[in-house]
């Protein structure tokens, strides 16, 4: 049998059909988005990060935790050198009430990142839910202090509830 061009763009087509493509489609993006409170600035932070066009959802929302777990490290260490090196009280004060939440916050990811590993989705989602109200009463007690504090604060929301709706979007 002679060789032709035609075999290796059937397989291909073969292929195609038992291993779809990879990546999150921008449907599924569209859908987890629009449960957030800021739908236009979610999709193109998925967007903004290459390997969402290459992993799939349970990945993505792996991915999405762990970002969200390095911020809240640098929140701590933040949080952590301001209580230690400040000489303004109020902001000290501020500081304090950072670290004890954000201990908080970090626990729930590392619980949420754990879960969605071990393929927990529903179980991962419902964590991340708890890291969100801990990050808007953090907000709540921290952001009438310090405009930098409310900035980090809703980076971490934002951030928490992008990976809350994927975890959601999975169940």
């Amino acid at each position: 049998m002679a060789y032709s061009l035609t075999t290796p763009l059937i397989l291909l087509a073969i292929f195609s059909l038992i291993y779809p493509a990879l990546g999150v489609s921008q449907k599924a993006l569209t859908n987890i988005c629009s449960k957030t409170k800021t739908p236009d600035a979610c999709v193109k932070y998925l967007n903004s990060d290459p390997t969402t066009a290459t992993v799939e959802l349970p990945q993505l929302l792996s991915l999405s935790i762990s970002s969200t777990q390095r911020s809240s490290q640098a929140f701590l260490k933040m949080f952590t050198d301001i209580k230690d090196n400040s000489t303004r009280l109020e902001l000290k004060k501020a500081a304090i009430i950072g670290l004890k939440y954000y201990e908080a916050i970090g626990e729930k990811l590392n619980q949420a990142y754990k879960m969605s590993e071990s393929k927990q989705y529903k179980p991962s989602a419902l964590v991340m839910a708890k890291a969100l109200d801990l990050i808007s009463k953090c907000g709540v007690e921290i952001n009438a202090k310090s405009e930098m504090f409310k900035t980090f604060n809703n980076v971490m929301y934002f951030k928490s509830e992008v990976a809350h709706q994927i975890g959601v979007y999975i169940c």
